[in-house]
């Protein structure tokens, strides 16, 4: 695809891009931020497109908007949870947090310790 050719179809696609991304983050500006990353990506891909482009612009803007959504709600430690609760003298809570946790299968206390005691990444 040649840039000019890219250029025009992009030019069609980034309103509608923009109208889907900023629905699905719930701002305006992550959604502009959004676009702006998939026609990057899109433009360093542009020897190998051909047209149409919408389907995968849709595909890619739908990906993108997810990962800025999944960044935006950062997981909490429960060693921190249970700092603030046991410093509001609230032991109550963190025990039926523990108790919760106990019912799980051995894999997933295994995998939560490891990831909130342990600090490792997913």
């Amino acid at each position: 695809m040649t840039p000019e050719e890219f250029q025009q179809e992009t030019a069609l696609l980034q309103q509608d891009l923009v109208r889907m991304a900023t629905r699905l983050t719930g701002s305006q500006t992550d959604g502009a931020d959004v676009v702006q990353d998939v026609l990057l990506r899109l433009w360093l891909m542009r020897d190998t497109l051909h047209s149409p482009l919408a389907p995968l612009a849709r595909v890619l803007v739908h990906n993108q908007a997810v990962d800025v959504l999944r960044r935006r709600h950062p997981t909490s430690d429960v060693s921190v949870l249970a700092e603030t609760c046991a410093e509001t003298d609230s032991h109550e809570e963190v025990e039926r947090m523990m108790k919760v946790v106990s019912q799980l299968p051995p894999l997933q206390q295994t995998l939560l310790r490891l990831r909130h005691q342990e600090g490792m990444e997913m």
